[in-house]
C-alpha cells in the first residue's frame, strides 16, 4: 500500500517540535510494510527529499525569508495579519500547481490530508489524478476558520470529496459534526508520543519524600492557548505560602518575553528555570525527575484550545501525576481522579489546591499515575493507533 501525507507542517529535522507525531506515524506505518511519502510546504526555502527514511516533497511558495506561514505556529492563527493573507494566496496557488505535477508523477492508494484547510484542495487534485482514497485528518485549530462564512462554504464543498474522516479526539469529532455537512464515515484516532520506544519503557514513580522541594514540570509552546501565565500565577501563590517548589518550563513561543517579565517582576527567578526547547534525552530526564506534570491549557481569545495534548500522554508514560485543564480533547486522556486530575481553566488557585492535594496524598496520586499509565498504553500506544489507521485506509 502506498500512502501520501499532505500536511502544512512536518518536522524539518530530527527532534523538531513541529508535528513530530506525523513523522512517528509515518515510521510506524512503514514498519507495517506501508510506503509513506509526504507532500508539504517549504520553510525558509528548505529543500528536503528525505527525513529519517521518509521521502518528502517540499514545495516553495514565496521568497525564502518569507516562507513562515506554517510550522512555528498554525496558519489559522496567523491569517489575521495582512502579510499572511497575501502568503496564503501564494501558498494555495503554488500548492495546487506542485500537487498537479507531483500526483501526475506519483501514484498512491490513499491520500490523507492533515489540517484540511486549505490542504484539501491539494488532496482533491491528487484523488482525481491517481484514483486514490481521500482521507481528511482533523485536529481542532483549523475549525476556527469556519467562522468566516466563505471559508465554511469552501469547507463544506471540500467535504464532498472525502472518503473518510479522522479526528484526533471526541472534542474534534463534535466540532466537525456540529459545524460541517458531510456523509463520510468518521473515526476517532488520536496520535501518541513521538519519543523513542526504548526510552518510553523506562518508567518511574512519583517521589515519596513530601518534605523535599516539589518538582513541577511544564512542556509546551509558550503561547496563550497553553495557559502558561496562569501556571505562573499558581507558582507565585505557592511561593507566597512558602511551599518549596522547583519549576522547569520547556518550550518556546511568542509569550516567552511575557513569561520572563512575570518571573522577574515577582521575584521567582530562584524557583523557575526556563529551558527553551531541549534535546530528547534531556526531555526524557525532565519527565523522569519531576513529581507533578502540569498542563494548564485554556481556550484563548480566538476560541482555540487543545485538540488532544500529546505531552500529557508522555508524562503518563512515566507514571507521573498529571494536572490538566478541563478543556478540549484533554478529557479523552485525563479522567478526573481516575487517570489524572482536572481543574477549571484559567484558575490558578485550583491549580494550587490540586498541587498541594497531590503532595499530601501520595499513595492516592501514585495509584492515579499507575491508572494513567495503563490507560495510555491501552488506548494511545502506536500499535493500537496504526491498526486503527490501517483499517480506515483498507476499508
Amino acid at each position: 500500500m502506498k500512502i501520501c501525507f499532505i500536511t502544512s507542517s512536518f518536522p524539518r529535522y530530527i527532534g523538531d517540535t513541529s508535528a513530530p507525531w506525523l513523522l512517528k506515524t509515518a515510521k510506524e506505518l512503514k514498519k507495517m510494510g506501508v510506503e509513506v511519502s509526504v507532500f508539504a510546504p517549504s520553510y525558509n526555502g528548505i529543500k528536503q527529499k528525505l527525513i529519517d527514511g521518509i521521502p518528502i516533497y517540499r514545495f516553495r511558495y514565496f521568497f525564502k525569508s518569507s516562507e513562515k506561514l506554517t510550522h512555528e505556529e498554525s496558519s489559522s492563527a496567523r491569517l489575521n495579519e495582512l502579510k499572511y493573507k497575501i502568503l496564503i494566496i501564494c501558498y494555495i496557488f503554488s500548492g495546487c500547481l506542485n500537487s498537479f505535477f507531483y500526483f501526475r508523477k506519483n501514484k498512491f492508494d490513499v491520500i490523507t490530508v492533515h489540517w484540511p484547510f486549505p490542504q484539501a484542495i491539494f488532496g482533491i487534485i491528487g484523488k482525481y489524478l491517481t484514483g486514490a482514497k481521500l482521507v481528511y485528518h482533523f485536529y481542532a485549530s483549523e475549525m476556527l476558520l469556519i467562522r468566516n462564512r466563505f471559508i465554511k462554504t469552501l469547507f463544506n464543498f471540500f467535504m464532498l470529496f472525502a472518503d473518510h474522516i479522522v479526528t484526533i479526539s471526541s472534542f474534534t469529532e463534535n466540532l466537525i459534526k456540529n459545524e460541517l455537512k458531510f456523509k463520510s464515515p468518521v473515526s476517532i484516532i488520536p496520535f501518541s508520543s513521538s519519543l523513542p520506544d526504548n526510552i518510553i519503557t523506562e518508567v518511574s514513580y512519583p517521589n515519596e519524600n513530601k518534605s523535599k522541594i516539589l518538582k513541577l514540570l511544564f512542556v509546551g509552546r509558550l503561547i496563550e492557548r497553553k495557559g502558561i501565565l496562569y501556571f505562573l500565577e499558581a507558582i507565585k501563590n505557592l511561593t507566597e505560602r512558602r511551599i518549596p517548589v522547583s519549576v522547569t518550563i520547556i518550550g518556546e513561543g511568542y509569550q516567552k518575553e511575557l513569561v520572563k517579565k512575570f518571573i522577574l517582576e515577582n521575584g521567582l527567578e530562584k524557583y523557575i528555570i526556563l529551558k527553551g526547547e531541549v534535546p530528547i534525552p534531556d526531555l526524557v530526564n525532565e519527565y523522569k525527575e519531576c513529581d507533578i506534570f502540569v498542563f494548564p491549557s485554556i481556550t484563548d481569545k480566538r476560541g482555540d484550545t487543545e485538540g488532544l495534548g500529546c505531552v500529557i500522554i508522555e508524562a503518563l508514560m512515566y507514571k507521573k501525576p498529571v494536572i490538566a485543564s478541563n478543556v478540549g480533547g484533554v478529557v479523552d486522556i485525563v479522567k478526573d481522579n481516575v487517570t489524572g486530575f482536572l481543574v477549571p481553566e484559567k484558575d490558578p488557585l485550583e491549580l494550587v489546591k490540586k498541587i498541594l492535594f497531590i503532595r499530601d496524598n501520595y499513595d492516592f496520586a501514585k495509584q492515579i499515575a499507575e491508572n494513567g499509565y495503563n490507560y495510555v498504553i491501552k488506548n494511545f500506544s502506536w500499535d493500537v493507533i496504526v491498526t486503527k489507521l490501517l483499517k480506515v485506509y483498507q476499508r
